[in-house]
């Protein structure tokens, strides 16, 4: 019902002041067309607020809808480049001359760092440090071998790694399968490198990095065992 009232008013002060202007004296018809028009004003300043406001608002969302396209867009570059630079990085000293262990690991932690400070979700972190953690866990992986060799043959502890259940993404054995099947050396010295293991492969870090020894090569032949 108060809508239907404000429609008449409203129709009311519309009309009347046009029929005062045909109808009466020009300057009475002027007055009251006047004081028309100031009482829509009034009777429909909230209206005509509301329809600015939201006008303002629907400005607003689009201006952030863009900024959240571009901010998503400056994420999936900034995620291409950290992937491509982890590559180039842990390439590079390793094959070649470049930098060691511990300095490419510093670089490694800026970049996730900068990454996580985007919100960009850990799982796109550690997946664009897919080379990174298959390079070095490759070289950790010889290491341990080598270390536990000597108690024993390197041909037969490169069959017993062999044999471990493997990480689906980066095939190599899983924390959990080289823990065990290192427990059971009771060799003090695979440790650390257990615990490193550990940690890259589920982070993509390592405590100390320079148990690789700078100018490390991968080795793959204990796959072949």
């Amino acid at each position: 019902m108060q809508s239907i009232l404000r429609f008449v008013l409203f129709v009311y002060l519309l009309v009347m002041p046009l029929i005062a202007l045909v109808y009466g004296n020009t300057n009475d018809g002027i007055l009251i067309a006047v004081v028309g028009v100031a009482a829509i004003l009034l009777t429909r300043l909230q209206d005509l607020r509301e329809f600015s406001f939201l006008g303002v608002v629907a400005k607003m969302q689009e201006k952030i809808q863009e900024a959240d396209r571009i901010i998503e867009n400056l994420r999936k570059i900034s995620t291409a480049l950290a992937r491509g630079s982890l590559q180039e990085i842990a390439m590079s000293g390793q094959l070649f001359s470049g930098l060691h262990t511990s300095s490419k690991f510093k670089v490694r932690e800026d970049i996730v760092t900068a990454l996580k400070d985007m919100d960009i979700p850990d799982e796109t972190v550690l997946e664009t440090q897919y080379v990174w953690i298959t390079v070095y866990g490759t070289m950790l992986v010889s290491k341990i071998i080598a270390t536990a060799a000597e108690q024993s043959s390197v041909p037969e502890i490169q069959k017993e790694v062999a044999q471990l259940d493997r990480n689906s993404v980066y095939d190599l054995p899983t924390p959990d399968a080289i823990d065990v099947w290192g427990d059971a050396k009771r060799c003090d010295k695979l440790t650390e490198l257990l615990k490193e293991y550990r940690l890259l492969l589920t982070t993509g870090s390592m405590s100390n990095p320079d148990i690789i020894p700078f100018g490390t090569g991968l080795n793959n032949k204990w796959k072949e065992a």
